[in-house]
């Protein structure tokens, strides 16, 4: 009701094109919209030689409105689309889950300086807005990234790998020894920040680190 109420107040507009949708929509996105949606052929894209991530979940190509919508979640002020993006990913990752089962979800950390700067980590509003669609732990405070580094989109691939190379660290071991742990961020593209997370999670003594994104500019 209160929802609802709110909606009629401040009507919910699609995160792709703007038109304001109905008040009892379930997400943001109108019909049109979501049939221009770039979703993978395969929700399992293939991990490289040697990641430590054992399977990575992607929704969409890196690409369309997909790419559009992820720029402005991650770069122009928009945390509240987290809730839609989470929303379509959620059903991919039930179902996996249904298959081997995550014990818990975290996130890509942003360094301090970074999080200043932009006010909201993107990774982890949608880790938070997954574990209230999939009814899973969530722990965001698992890992810290203690490099400042460039960011991934303006280095080379070489100079991504060794621009995150040590970049985090795992603050309490506790909660994911043992475990199936599910590590979420918005965009991959050559995989490094999240084998790295996946690296030192894994060494911490996680028993299967699984990656999910929204979308790969990667290809299959």
């Amino acid at each position: 009701m209160l929802k609802t109420l709110l909606n009629l107040i401040f009507p919910p507009k699609c995160i792709f094109c703007g038109c304001v949708l109905n008040v009892t929509c379930e997400m943001e996105i109108c019909r049109e919209c979501y049939g221009r949606i770039p979703f993978t052929g395969s929700w399992e894209m293939e991990t490289v030689y040697g990641s430590c991530c054992s399977r990575i979940i992607c929704l969409c190509d890196y690409s369309g409105i997909i790419k559009d919508a992820l720029v402005r979640f991650k770069f122009h002020n928009r945390p509240g689309y987290g809730k839609t993006l989470a929303s379509l990913l959620a059903d991919k990752v039930t179902s996996f889950a249904a298959d081997s089962g995550f014990d818990l979800i975290t996130c890509v950390p942003l360094h301090p300086n970074r999080l200043i700067e932009r006010g909201y980590n993107q990774s982890e509003i949608l880790c938070r807005e997954l574990g209230k669609r999939t009814g899973m732990p969530v722990n965001t405070h698992i890992l810290k990234r203690i490099k400042n580094t460039q960011a991934q989109s303006l280095l080379a691939g070489k100079e991504r790998y060794s621009n995150v190379k040590e970049a985090f660290q795992v603050v309490d071991a506790e909660p994911v020894r043992g475990k199936s742990v599910l590590l979420v961020d918005d965009i991959l593209t050559t995989g490094n920040t999240l084998n790295e997370c996946a690296r030192v999670l894994k060494n911490a003594g996680a028993a299967e680190v699984t990656a999910a994104v929204i979308a790969s500019g990667r290809k299959y």
